[in-house]
């Protein structure tokens, strides 16, 4: 899993972070769970990515494509659900070393996955590598862009 987002510099000017070992876990439970029409262009979104930034008090990730310093999605198709701000996923894990578990959503904006917020910090268990996955809601389908593709299903 993809933990450094854009070069050393570009994350020292715009506040940027390389991911936890907790936060790379939960990002790939998250990849893992979505259905197969999400995959290509996530995998093409998450590479394009060159920037995250931790949210206050670890309690999430926002990441952005930035091109000479500015918001850009050019030439990375968008995720196949409606515009706006979209819940893409919800999860609850079970870290050790924290209590209760944890609740993770996951969104995306307009089309594009833009990051994940927590329900507590993960600062006390950034340097877990092992989470027990106990619950997922999956809040694309309410979402989903109706295409000829899926108006047929």
């Amino acid at each position: 899993m993809k933990s450094n987002f854009g070069s050393w510099w570009l994350r020292v000017l715009k506040g940027g972070v390389k991911l936890s070992p907790v936060e790379q876990q939960l990002l790939q439970t998250f990849i893992d769970h979505m259905p197969t029409d999400f995959q290509q262009p996530l995998a093409a979104q998450i590479n394009a990515l060159n920037l995250a930034q931790r949210v206050a008090e670890w309690r999430g990730i926002n990441f952005y494509c930035l091109i000479k310093g500015r918001p850009s999605r050019v030439g990375v198709a968008p995720l196949p659900c409606k515009a706006g701000e979209i819940k893409l996923l919800s999860l609850k894990v079970a870290i050790d070393g924290i209590s209760p578990p944890i609740n993770v959503a996951f969104w995306a904006v307009n089309g594009y996955f833009f990051g994940f917020g927590t329900d507590q910090s993960l600062k006390p268990v950034k340097a877990a590598t092992d989470i027990t996955l106990l619950k997922v809601t999956q809040s694309w389908r309410s979402n989903i862009q109706v295409t000829d593709s899926h108006a047929n299903h």
